[in-house]
């Protein structure tokens, strides 16, 4: 039960202080005093009620656009992450595909010139293939 007044007294200070803002947002421009013309003259004639109107406005501009997170969130985190798409998207075609489909031609172009080459013994194509199969492994772990 304690633990229930504890969370009850914070969750409800929230709600009234929320309450108070919006009170002060759409609230009577006047005092609860409509009567009293003493109480009236100094809520409607006071200099610091132009810089509260003033911080009233930017507040409520500011609460009005969400405090200005979607804008933040578009440029930050959708625009941001389609430049990086855009930026793998070219590195994945252009390099990781070039390199396999370079991979695939030399394999191709290599194959055709070994066909010419070989005259139908094994042993001929045991000694290309493992030829190139050391200049592979020279060249590219090296």
């Amino acid at each position: 039960s304690y633990e229930f007044i504890t969370n009850a007294i914070s969750s409800v200070s929230i709600a009234i202080f929320g309450l108070f803002i919006a009170y002060s947002f759409y609230g009577s421009a006047y005092s609860f005093f409509q009567n009293l013309d003493l109480i009236n003259s100094f809520v409607k004639g006071s200099s610091k009620k132009y810089f509260f109107d003033l911080a009233k406005k930017k507040i409520y501009s500011w609460s009005y656009n969400r405090g200005y997170i979607d804008i933040f969130y578009t440029r930050v985190f959708t625009l941001g992450i389609r430049g990086l798409t855009e930026l793998t998207e070219f590195f994945d075609k252009g390099v990781i595909d070039g390199i396999t489909n370079g991979v695939g031609l030399a394999s191709f172009c290599i194959g055709e010139e070994i066909k010419y080459v070989g005259g139908g013994r094994i042993s001929s194509y045991l000694f290309f293939f493992l030829c190139y199969v050391s200049m592979f492994l020279f060249f590219f772990l090296s």
